[in-house]
């Protein structure tokens, strides 16, 4: 099959198909990649004999929203048009060089038309209205990308979600059949199992914790640096590694928010490509999600996958990945002595640890290549034959 890949830059679903592709060429199927950014805005990190195309659409949509207003459903529809019109474009400019088989896309595009000419999966990774329902709250004009997001289920020919609490929850809210949303959680690579070596647990005076992801509210930067103050009172040399960029707090904020004698233990490590992010796991005593709402949490598998107990938030699909007291420690929202009393545990508990450690890396296995890519193949094989069927 060819299969071609349309997403936006960064996140999850990037990361997805980065992992994912060499399990696919290893099977024979061949992959393209459209991004739904401008030419420029993204410099391509796939292979470079994958086809990389830009859907650029029109502008249209900025002169409907000076009359209609910015963020309304008329700009809305005009953009998602717009949208969808490039992406077919930008698809048909692959399929002159190689015929398409399977187009994969994430929430917010229209299947519309792409459905009339190849097998369309949509995959669900979480959208920015998940995000702010969750997070914050419905922005003028998410209830009609709730229903655009039903019509793009009920048109696309195979609907699968990264986690059971994203298809449970997409299948209420948009008001569609849950057994026609799939679950097919997100693969770890093989370079990650691979490098997941037994470590021995830190002594607490050589103990380190780190966080991923941008640092912002829904990340719970602050949360983590809050908890951070309070371990320090009783272990002042520990370390934190900070890996994320600048959003919502910057580095001074949050070096605000600390005691002065303990900022030197902070390290903002700014943007770290995935493929760097294991020296840093293998120094290490725990990882820390403190996230206020994950669809998965990408980086919490790899942490598992890298053999590291992890400490995270009760939200989400995260209990799906963590089990408490036996791969890490789930925690309240906003609980900063919680977080910093786990901290604690598994610094003064190293045989804790190292058990958690190990019950991380058996669960990851089952997130392995050789187990989600001949899901993701059945996936793509069912898409074709409904619409062999249908058409």
């Amino acid at each position: 099959m060819h299969i071609v890949y349309v997403l936006a830059p960064f996140g999850g679903p990037e990361a997805y198909v980065q992992t994912l592709i060499p399990w696919l060429e290893s099977q024979g199927h061949r992959v393209s990649v459209v991004y739904t950014v401008l030419k420029g805005q993204r410099s391509s990190p796939f292979p470079a004999h994958i086809q990389v195309e830009y859907a650029v659409p029109k502008n249209r949509h900025a002169y409907v929203a000076r009359i209609f207003g910015g963020f309304r459903a008329w700009p809305l529809r005009v953009r998602a048009k717009e949208e969808e019109q490039a992406v077919e474009q930008a698809i048909r400019r692959i399929a002159a060089a190689n015929p398409v088989d399977v187009v994969e896309v994430t929430e917010g595009i229209l299947v519309q038309r792409l459905s009339r000419h190849w097998a369309v999966v949509v995959r669900a990774h979480g959208s920015d209205w998940t995000f702010r329902n969750f997070c914050e709250r419905l922005a003028p004009g998410d209830q009609w990308l709730i229903r655009m997001q039903h019509k793009q289920f009920e048109r696309a020919h195979a609907v699968s979600a990264i986690s059971r609490h994203l298809a449970d929850y997409l299948a209420e809210v948009c008001s569609f059949p849950r057994r026609r949303i799939g679950f097919i959680p997100y693969p770890i690579g093989d370079e990650w199992l691979n490098d997941g070596n037994e470590r021995t647990p830190a002594a607490p005076d050589e103990a380190a914790v780190m966080v991923v992801g941008r640092l912002e509210k829904r990340k719970g930067t602050d949360q983590i640096v809050r908890a951070m103050v309070q371990v320090w009172r009783r272990y002042p040399r520990m370390q934190i590694y900070l890996a994320g960029l600048e959003l919502g707090f910057t580095r001074e904020h949050l070096l605000g928010m600390v005691p002065d004698g303990c900022r030197q233990q902070m390290t903002f490590l700014g943007f770290v490509p995935r493929d760097q992010l294991r020296q840093y796991y293998r120094k290490i005593t725990a990882y820390v999600a403190p996230s206020s709402y994950e669809t998965f949490g990408y980086t919490i598998l790899e942490a598992m996958a890298s053999g590291l107990p992890v400490i995270a938030t009760r939200t989400g699909a995260i209990p799906e990945l963590i089990e408490e007291g036996v791969n890490g420690f789930l925690t309240a929202m906003d609980d900063i002595d919680g977080l910093a009393g786990r901290i604690e545990t598994l610094v003064e508990r190293p045989d804790l640890a190292h058990a958690m450690a190990t019950s991380s890396r058996k669960k990851a296995l089952a997130y392995a290549l050789a187990v989600i890519g001949p899901e993701m193949e059945d996936l793509y094989a069912k898409a074709r034959s409904v619409r062999q069927a249908c058409c």
